[in-house]
């Protein structure tokens, strides 16, 4: 799907130039990090394979080799689909809760150790 439509229509030269242009992983993005940074995944996505983030945890956990990014979480779910983290008995009606909780708990923390 990307090779046929996204590519092209977003005027990339192959499927591995936009991959490399729209991951965090590529180009030492992780290192350049300056603000806190919540990436949150599930492992059972559909779409994006969660082993496609192992180069991006190696690379948080050191900036240039050898310095630590404090600015760079991950939170990876076992299951919560592609967009998803569906909650409760009536999925419709909580939405994306979960995505929303786990954002403002991250802001919320965030806050509390920039005081």
């Amino acid at each position: 799907f990307d090779e046929a439509t996204v590519v092209p229509f977003n005027g990339y030269a192959s499927v591995d130039a936009y991959y490399a242009a729209m991951s965090l992983a590529h180009g030492g993005k992780l290192s350049r990090v300056a603000v806190p940074l919540l990436a949150l995944h599930a492992a059972d996505d559909p779409i994006v394979d969660c082993g496609t983030f192992a180069p991006a945890l190696r690379s948080t956990t050191r900036v240039d080799g050898s310095e630590y990014n404090p600015n760079c979480w991950f939170r990876i779910t076992r299951s919560g689909g592609h967009v998803g983290w569906n909650l409760g008995r009536w999925p419709p009606r909580e939405r994306w809760l979960f995505m929303h909780l786990s954002v403002v708990d991250f802001a919320e923390a965030v806050l509390l150790t920039a005081e």
